[in-house]
């Protein structure tokens, strides 16, 4: 049970990590934090109709969450991909018109006839190359032998060269992609999306850039759109890319290396078949196109259309005026995680995904100037309460998930407590605590990666803060048995009133390790 110092815990680890309704499967992110987390704050703090923000919204975890337990869930960032993604997450079309939209962009799509020779080659080829290596692959071989792989890769030089040519296709030069050494001694380079030909089959790639085209603002394509990002990359039958992480992309450099190395064959897939596999994964087919054995649609019986911003923090307050003056209220909730300190590139480290949307992944640039030195993010996290406390409610509970992690010049830095002392409390805020919450060395950017240690964050801390006062009720938080993955269904217990007197912790930023005080 929760202590009187503390009435929140982490009482979201009393189930499994992987409990949370399918939509939120729809694409990965990094350093995301599990559904679990915002749903307890919501039913713990929240009525339905509240308004429930998250101004660092990511894959749009929280709004989504929001959405699905009746509150008006609002996701802010300014990543173009997580914009994306809360979008189709706040407002998810109804089922029966996405089925149609889909069907209706098969129809329309026409397969060039001048590649339908070289494809069968490929396929062909392919095929006797798979079979050969299953048959005689060793330990010593790390793919198909070279004569097969050879012979393929001249079929796939034919296929670029074919594709090249027709409209909005990106640039391709065979001299920058048909090397014989390795990336570092061909001087290659990757500033260039055009890149995407050393990832996907030229087939492939045809299809999504005629979905690129086509996909237009609308509810049902925004939704297809943001699904069609979650198979871009990844290991797996419904995967359109050289397999790799579905978290990140590969760089160009690396995969040019690596794929001549083992001798990888670009997979033939077709994006609409995937495209379709991947929504009935998440159970949002319709039930004319539900094929046998699939599971049946997921409910979304409670589920309230949200609101998507792509604005900077500072800018939110004025930029979210007309929702407030529209719903007549202000959020009663805020459950967020901002960037972390010096440690992630959202736009690098998704430029595949990024190079569907059309849009540069150089969103680290407008990032970054807040995240580079602990006394640059604090001063950026001052802005950021600011705002913050503009928006909120008066009697609101604002969580904030910050990382542990390790600067420069620091050899680990409380960053929650810091945030605490020289960016909230001079703003106004008063806390109320902050708790602990371990992260799993599997669960880590860095081991995803293959370190063998971990830069991103040790320990996650819950920093909770309220404004004049925050939300006491006697509440039961419901796990909906739908998505229950865990004997434990309800935890009901009193709020007692905030801390007279909370911790006042001080920072030491450059001599030695914090810790809680």
């Amino acid at each position: 049970m929760p202590s009187d110092q503390n009435p929140f815990e982490n009482q979201w680890k009393t189930v499994s990590s992987r409990w949370g309704h399918r939509l939120h499967a729809m694409c990965s992110y990094m350093a995301m934090f599990p559904p679990n987390l915002p749903h307890y704050f919501i039913q713990r703090c929240t009525e339905p109709g509240d308004l429930v923000l998250d101004p660092f919204c990511g894959r749009g975890t929280t709004p989504l969450e929001a959405c699905l337990s009746a509150r008006v869930g609002i996701g802010n960032d300014l990543n173009e991909l997580a914009f994306a993604l809360t979008k189709a997450k706040t407002q998810v079309p109804n089922a029966d018109d996405q089925d149609r939209r889909l069907l209706q962009l098969l129809d329309d799509y026409e397969s060039p006839p001048e590649v339908a020779g070289l494809l069968q080659e490929y396929r062909r080829l392919s095929h006797v190359a798979v079979e050969d290596q299953k048959q005689y692959k060793t330990p010593a071989v790390n793919g198909m032998n070279v004569e097969d792989w050879q012979r393929l890769q001249g079929v796939m030089r034919e296929l670029r060269r074919v594709y090249s040519v027709l409209p909005n296709m990106p640039h391709y030069n065979d001299e920058e992609y048909d090397r014989t050494g390795t990336s570092r001694e061909n001087g290659y380079t990757e500033e260039h999306h055009h890149r995407i030909w050393l990832f996907i089959h030229p087939a492939t790639l045809h299809q999504l850039v005629y979905l690129k085209k086509n996909l237009g603002p609308d509810p049902c394509d925004a939704f297809l759109r943001a699904v069609v990002l979650g198979i871009l990359h990844g290991r797996g039958h419904f995967y359109l890319s050289l397999p790799m992480p579905n978290t990140f992309s590969l760089t160009p450099r690396y995969s040019l290396s690596y794929s001549y190395r083992h001798r990888l064959v670009l997979p033939d897939r077709d994006a609409f078949s995937c495209l379709k596999a991947k929504l009935r994964l998440l159970g949002l087919l319709g039930p004319g196109t539900r094929s046998k054995g699939i599971r049946k649609s997921v409910s979304l019986e409670s589920y309230v259309p949200g609101v998507a911003l792509k604005e900077d923090i500072r800018n939110l307050p004025a930029a979210l005026a007309p929702v407030l003056q529209k719903y007549g209220r202000r959020p009663r909730l805020l459950v967020t995680s901002p960037p972390y300190l010096d440690v992630i590139r959202y736009g690098l480290y998704n430029w595949i995904r990024f190079w569907f949307l059309d849009s540069e992944s150089k969103t680290d640039l407008g990032l970054d100037d807040g995240h580079r030195t602990p006394e640059a993010y604090l001063a950026f996290m001052r802005e950021a309460m600011s705002a913050s406390y503009e928006i909120m409610d008066n009697h609101s509970l604002s969580a904030w998930v910050i990382g542990d992690v390790t600067a420069r010049g620091i050899s680990r830095l409380n960053l929650a407590q810091a945030v605490w002392e020289h960016s909230a409390k001079p703003e106004g805020w008063k806390l109320l605590g902050i708790i602990d919450d371990e992260v799993m060395d599997n669960r880590k950017v860095t081991k995803i990666w293959g370190e063998s240690k971990g830069q991103a964050t040790r320990v996650d801390r819950v920093l909770l803060l309220y404004k004049k006062s925050w939300p006491d009720r006697k509440v039961e938080v419901t796990w909906y048995p739908r998505l229950a993955a865990s004997p434990l269904n309800t935890t009901s217990h009193e709020c007692p009133a905030p801390p007279l007197a909370p911790p006042d912790p001080t920072l030491l930023l450059r001599t030695q390790t914090c810790h809680p005080g």
